[in-house]
């Protein structure tokens, strides 16, 4: 972490400054909430704008087939841990990575 400082320290309070916690902005990421249900970018591995993802004569890229592996797997995981929590029948998150997938919103 190689962004430790001041900002990143939590402590108690300003009359018992006994560290809690540690924050890591590194991988934050501050966007539109529309985004949030979307399928997540970071399954690619990469940066959508490298021409490994160039589309040639109208045919998808072949690294395709690895994003939309990872993408199965982490609906699935995503479902699983949802799942797992009390009242998840109210929580749409898994829903709305998998409309994204299939409505092409992603």
């Amino acid at each position: 972490m190689h962004d430790l400082g001041l900002l990143t320290v939590i402590i108690r309070s300003w009359e018992d400054l006994t560290v809690v916690g540690i924050v890591d902005l590194e991988w934050s990421y501050i966007g539109p909430a529309q985004l949030f249900g979307s399928a997540p970018w970071c399954l690619l591995q990469d940066r959508p704008v490298n021409s490994a993802w160039d589309c040639e004569d109208d045919k998808p890229p072949k690294i395709t087939a690895r994003y939309f592996k990872y993408l199965e797997i982490f609906t699935r995981i995503l479902e699983e841990e949802v799942a797992e929590v009390p009242g998840y029948e109210e929580r749409k998150l898994s829903s709305l990575v998998k409309w994204s997938q299939t409505s092409g919103a992603m």
